[in-house]
């Protein structure tokens, strides 16, 4: 079944609410006040059912304190009913409620004149040239224009045909993999908990997914939905919706957030965007002016950052940044509306081209190029701008998802096509970004052997401090890698360092044949090295550089003291000797199975003098963990 949910717009007092009434018998004022003034303060949501489907309707106020709440309606709108009375004709929120649909890019509508079963002589004819002109060269000037009379439902059957066929004509919006749902409102029930509502902008939402909350990043899980009062299990795109969540509580979420998939959003505080100033507008729009922003279901204080002028003109399209003063989420291609602080008016709008953490210099000419080719709409450049401002973070395809308006497989083409590379099934990074990356890796595991040339290596926390800036764990495992496939790198006890390097062949002198001598002892006794006095006795030199050994991980002790840097009495083994236990034990005992001491001296041919400190050094690395009496094998061997 086809489904389209459309807002009703139009001056305060135009008969919007009794034209919904009349047409679907639900009254959309259901609040005390809205029933003692006679005019709408909330969004109203009915619904039609037509032979070709339904129409969701949401009622939006007409009078210009409420602008702010007619947007929020809007914006999750696919087209309008314009209501204009045939006695009052055109009024001032009949021009700026059309203007706002036009800012966001509705592209379907019909106006309605109510009102005739009392209008005055003439009058018909008087509003119908009024409306021609406030259609003229807008998305509504062919559209329908129906007379008709919520007392004498003059006119009710030709509407209902005119929007039965556009329900016919509509397309059904696509999943596009992940929700995106604004909060319109918030509330609790008795018995079911927090409950959300809003208009399902993108994907579909199910009972039992999880969602996650922006910006707070809370999660909780879908418990029931409803869809005009109706219990369903999945709700599609485009239909209104009451989310009752498990798990949260009110508090926690307030209009203006958005439950979406987890992970596929990103908070900020500058926004990328097109903006397009009203050619009715009085003034420019200066760099640095203070504006209000309204997106969603949200309302942001913003100030204009231009890039490449100093005041956008009436009329005017530009690329900018917008600097807001708190945190929000939205997605890519979203449109939005911009109004003057004061006094409040619609000055222009536009899409947003992405969240940002950066801002851009002014004259950036590089960075208004980027801009301009994401807010051309085309998916491949969209997704080559993002991977390369990404830089080596690179991005979740789930979130280029969001900024292409594409599916999964359809961006994996794409990236295939550029040559991207797929960090895990879900992380991809520009295959520059990647090389970057790698060869600063290797350039600073170089550069730390030179300044500490009797160290065997890094440990990856030395590493990530030594780079500009930390990448994402699974990017740097992933180039980590990449480098020691080529053979780039080496990793040995933890310890990256480049595969020529020896810290022995970096000793000199007497040193160095005290570190060959040493090491060729404790190599040459395997799984029963030699005792300590023995290889070191009393000898300050041989002490040294037998901690040395320990140091670069080239001996393992089964225990050793720090204090004094004194080298505690006790076994040590060379790194090969614990290499081979350790081979020897996964090939006899698989992970997660349990062996006792006893079992493991079946493979390691020693005396339980030295098994146990054997032992000992592999529970150390990590290679195995006792419970008991008994040992298990780490699924995954350390680094």
């Amino acid at each position: 079944m086809k489904y389209v949910t459309l807002g009703v717009i139009g001056h305060v007092d135009h008969g919007k609410t009794s034209l919904v009434k009349a047409l679907t018998g639900i009254d959309t004022d259901r609040l005390k006040e809205e029933k003692e003034r006679g005019i709408s303060i909330t969004l109203g949501y009915s619904h039609m059912t037509l032979p070709a489907g339904e129409i969701g309707i949401i009622d939006a106020p007409g009078h210009e304190k409420f602008i702010r709440t007619m947007i929020s309606g809007a914006t999750g709108s696919a087209g309008v009913l314009l209501v204009v009375d045939v006695n009052e004709g055109v009024k001032p929120q009949s021009v700026e409620h059309l203007d706002i649909a036009k800012l966001l890019r509705l592209k379907r509508g019909i106006v309605v004149v109510t009102k005739c079963d009392v209008a005055l002589p003439d009058h018909r004819e008087f509003v119908l040239e009024e409306i021609a002109e406030l259609v003229d060269g807008t998305f509504l000037e062919n559209a329908p224009v129906i007379h008709t009379s919520s007392v004498t439902e003059e006119g009710f059957d030709e509407l209902r045909d005119v929007l039965n066929g556009l329900l016919e004509n509509a397309e059904l919006l696509p999943d596009e993999g992940f929700t995106y749902l604004p909060v319109d409102r918030v509330f609790s029930m008795s018995g079911f908990g927090t409950v959300v509502t809003g208009t399902l902008r993108r994907g579909a939402i199910s009972v039992g997914d999880e969602m996650q909350f922006y910006p707070s990043g809370n999660k909780a899980k879908v418990r029931e939905l409803q869809s005009h009062n109706a219990f369903v299990d999945t709700v599609l795109p485009g239909h209104r919706v009451a989310v009752n969540l498990r798990g949260t509580e009110k508090q926690e979420l307030h209009r203006g957030d958005v439950v979406a998939t987890p992970d596929s959003l990103s908070p900020a505080r500058i926004l990328d965007a097109e903006l397009t100033l009203l050619a009715t507008t009085k003034d420019s729009l200066k760099n640095r002016q203070e504006i209000r922003l309204l997106f969603g279901t949200n309302e942001v204080f913003a100030r204009a950052h231009l890039l490449d002028r100093d005041e956008v003109m009436p009329g005017d399209t530009c690329v900018l940044q917008w600097r807001i003063d708190r945190e929000a989420t939205v997605l890519t291609r979203e449109p939005y509306i911009i109004r003057s602080y004061s006094p409040m008016t619609t000055i222009g709008g536009g899409i947003i081209l992405g969240s940002s953490h950066t801002g851009y210099r002014r004259q950036d000419d590089k960075a208004v190029t980027r801009l301009e080719i994401i807010a051309a709409g085309d998916a491949k450049a969209i997704a080559e701008a993002r991977l390369s401002e990404a830089g080596l973070d690179g991005l979740a395809i789930l979130s280029l998802c969001a900024d292409t308006r594409l599916s999964s497989e359809e961006i994996r083409k794409h990236l295939n096509a550029m040559g991207a590379q797929f960090i895990n099934d879900e992380h991809v990074m520009a295959q520059m970004s990647l090389q970057e990356l790698m060869g600063k890796i290797a350039s600073e595991t170089e550069l730390f052997h030179k300044e500490q040339s009797v160290s065997r290596g890094l440990t990856r926390d030395e590493l990530e401090k030594r780079l500009p800036k930390i990448p994402p764990g699974p990017v740097l495992s992933f180039a980590l890698e990449s480098l020691l496939s080529e053979k780039t790198l080496a990793v040995e006890n933890g310890l990256y360092h480049t595969p020529e390097f020896d810290p022995v062949k970096a000793l000199k002198g007497r040193d160095s044949e005290l570190a060959s001598e040493i090491e060729k002892t404790f190599a040459k006794g395997g799984y029963k090295p030699p005792d300590l006095d023995e290889v070191v006795g009393r000898d300050k030199e041989r002490h040294r550089i037998y901690r040395y050994l320990i140091d670069n991980g080239i001996l393992i002790a089964a225990a050793i003291t720090t204090r004094n840097k004194a080298v505690n009495r006790a076994t040590a083994f060379h790194a090969n000797t614990l290499q081979q236990a350790e081979e020897g034990l996964r090939e006899r005992f698989g992970s997660g199975e349990g062996f006792t001491a006893s079992q493991a001296k079946e493979v390691v041919d020693t005396s339980r003098k030295y098994l146990i400190p054997l032992l000992e050094c592999l529970d150390a690395r990590g290679v195995t963990k006792r419970l008991g009496d008994e040992r298990t094998l780490a699924v995954f061997a350390p680094d």
